[in-house]
């Protein structure tokens, strides 16, 4: 029948992505531009789940899709969801399939999924898995890797999730406050 691999799977999802960014940026109504971008995250989501990474899959799922999608349907709700009419640009666009294409030329030029040759598989994952059992008294090797060398990064993404939420409920007080305002004046 068909040889389907992983790597034609990546290319296909990768080729979803170019074809939502460039749908992202030809769109002209802010609602639709925000269901493009959730499906970006569903995309993006289902690449780190094909590349077995399960947890990164669904923190892609929740922040970007799920808060994400909600907090930028709260701007919009508050600023309106038609972007101001102006001529065609042509920059975003090409700016999207050169950044397409290159991202597409990367993903060609890297080894295959899951040959034992690469570096990562020769010298970082002994390493890891020495290094997992000899110092740190978690047995579990992917416990310790996000104890051990992720910590920061999960810190600096609750740090970018909490900006974003004091952003979205300063932009929300804000707006009620001049609506007060507007309405005072009219009585």
């Amino acid at each position: 029948m068909f040889d389907i691999s992983l790597l034609h799977i990546v290319n296909v999802i990768l080729l979803c992505l170019l074809i939502i960014s460039v749908l992202i940026v030809m769109v002209r109504n802010i609602v639709t531009s925000i269901m493009l971008l959730s499906m970006f995250g569903v995309s993006v989501s289902l690449l780190y789940l094909g590349l077995s990474a399960p947890d990164v899959a669904m923190t892609v799922l929740l922040f970007i899709v799920a808060i994400g999608g909600i907090m930028l349907m709260v701007a919009v709700n508050i600023i309106g969801s038609e972007e101001k009419k102006r001529p065609f640009r042509f920059l975003p666009l090409v700016i999207v399939l050169l950044v397409g294409g290159v991202l597409i030329l990367t993903m060609m030029g890297m080894p295959i999924f899951g040959n034992q040759d690469t570096p990562i598989s020769s010298y970082l994952a002994p390493y890891y898995f020495d290094d997992t059992s000899e110092t740190l008294w978690i047995k579990n090797v992917v416990a310790s890797i996000l104890l051990r060398y992720r910590a920061f990064d999960s810190l600096g993404l609750i740090f970018v999730i909490f900006t974003a939420g004091i952003s979205v409920s300063l932009l929300i007080s804000q707006t009620q406050e001049s609506k007060r305002s507007v309405v005072k004046k009219h009585d």
